[in-house]
């Protein structure tokens, strides 16, 4: 269960520190479909800087729209309920950028996403004015708020997407930066998304393991006193684990301190490896505890927490010759 622990909290922290949003390498696929045939996102990049910071900026430009494009689409759905919102496959028609499609016979909602500084206000205002009027416009919040008061009669078109331009745009910065260093390496975030469980996991693998062990031990026991067993060992198995969270965490938020990543990853070992320590020194005081809480006759809930080896002590004594 230690081990489990520190493994679960040391990948996360790696995976913190290196993991790159797989929504980069899809809009690198959409936004440069040609190069991307032939070349991964972080060689593109890598050649871009290569090129100077004009090529950058035009780079992380073209790769921002649509990464904007893409994590509207579940906004979208959230908003228009019953739709289901795409990348349009005619991104050269100039109008839309985003289709979405509710059952037969319903309008088809067309978007625009814009996702820029304030500068882009006066540009936006004429597209408004320009694009028929059943086209929505998806904007990023610095944009939508200036687009709001600049012209409240179009707010029924106004989606706003909640992205702070500066903080999105240098969350891409960093995602590529990050993917240059891993040399290209990216970990897809669905095992992400898994680590958090792999303590949690390995704990409920534990008691059912030992609500078996203790079905097979205390066979022929009447049911009550089982489930008092089950009770007791659940309740220290559980201390043992916040024990283990407690101490890892510990760890890793002392080695983050140090050296974001793999600090955080050796503390969290460090800490676990503390906590083994921790329960074998208390796990007697957590059995006290939960067979306070349990209840029941004290020998007797020891016999049975203890029952094969008091047996076998006990055949032993009865097999032995009286000299």
């Amino acid at each position: 269960m230690e081990v489990a622990q520190a493994a679960e909290d040391a990948l996360e922290a790696l995976f913190e520190a290196r993991n790159v949003p797989d929504v980069l390498n899809e809009a690198y696929s959409l936004a440069f479909t040609g190069e991307s045939q032939t070349k991964s996102l972080a060689e593109h990049f890598m050649e871009r800087l290569e090129d100077g910071d004009r090529s950058v900026v035009g780079f992380i430009s073209s790769l921002k729209g649509k990464v904007a494009e893409l994590e509207s689409l579940p906004l979208l759905e959230d908003q228009f309920p019953g739709y289901k919102f795409e990348i349009s496959p005619n991104p050269i028609q100039g109008v839309y950028d985003l289709t979405g499609r509710g059952l037969e016979g319903t309008e088809e909602v067309l978007v625009q996403v814009k996702a820029g500084g304030e500068g882009y206000v006066g540009e936006i205002l004429d597209r408004i004015e320009e694009t028929p009027s059943h086209v929505h416009f998806a904007l990023s919040s610095e944009i939508y708020e200036k687009i709001l008061d600049a012209k409240p009669e179009s707010a029924d078109r106004l989606i706003d997407l909640d992205i702070e331009i500066t903080e999105f745009t240098e969350d891409i910065k960093s995602g590529l930066g990050t993917l240059s260093t891993n040399l290209g390496i990216d970990v897809p975030d669905s095992i992400g998304e898994a680590l958090p469980y792999v303590g949690e996991t390995v704990l409920a693998i534990r008691l059912i393991t030992q609500i078996v062990s203790t079905e097979g031990e205390l066979k022929g026991i009447e049911l009550s006193d089982r489930s008092r067993v089950h009770g007791i060992r659940a309740l220290a198995l559980m201390a043992k684990f916040g024990v283990v969270q407690v101490c890892a965490l510990g760890g890793g938020l002392a080695g983050s301190a140090v050296n974001p990543g793999v600090g955080s990853a050796v503390g969290a070992i460090g800490g676990a490896g503390g906590a083994l320590v921790l329960n074998r020194l208390l796990e007697p005081r957590f059995e006290e505890v939960a067979i306070a809480i349990v209840g029941g006759d004290r020998d007797e809930v020891f016999y049975l927490m203890n029952k094969a080896a008091i047996d076998k002590i006990g055949d032993s004594l009865a097999a032995t010759a009286v000299v």
